[in-house]
């Protein structure tokens, strides 16, 4: 393996487990306030909001990455447009059908789905943007 093979894999690597991290962080940041504020039922909306955004977050990205691999910059900017709108969408369908079926405390849910969501995005960005730069095509000096 060369080691732009490597640097390339590294890059893919932190892509995927930026939001990983960035949820772990959430769960730590939010537990006690959370705990405290609405007991088990609560901790379990906290769960359930980060789990949804985070298998939507990977829905929509994985797929959208592996084309990005091949296309030039122009291309790769308008697949993250594609990908974040369908996010979007995603997110707000899956937790409208969770919040709708009343399976758990459902403000403690939707504060959890809007903090976690802009969390993520801002993680995927920066994760995305730090990925492109390692695995754009240059052009041959």
């Amino acid at each position: 393996m060369t080691a732009d093979e490597r640097r390339r894999r590294r890059a893919w690597m932190e892509v995927l487990v930026a939001p990983l991290v960035a949820v772990g962080f959430l769960c730590l940041c939010g537990w006690k306030p959370t705990q405290a504020g609405g007991g088990h039922g609560a901790m379990e909306a906290m769960f359930l909001a980060l789990s949804a955004l985070l298998a939507v977050l990977y829905a929509t990205l994985l797929p959208i990455m592996r084309r990005m691999v091949h296309a030039g910059s122009l291309d790769r900017l308008r697949l993250a447009f594609r990908a974040a709108g369908q996010r979007f969408i995603l997110t707000l369908l899956i937790a409208g059908t969770i919040a709708w079926l009343d399976r758990v405390d459902r403000r403690v849910f939707l504060v959890w789905i809007a903090i976690g969501y802009v969390v993520l995005s801002l993680v995927e960005t920066i994760a995305l943007v730090r990925w492109m730069r390692k695995t754009e095509k240059r052009a041959c000096t």
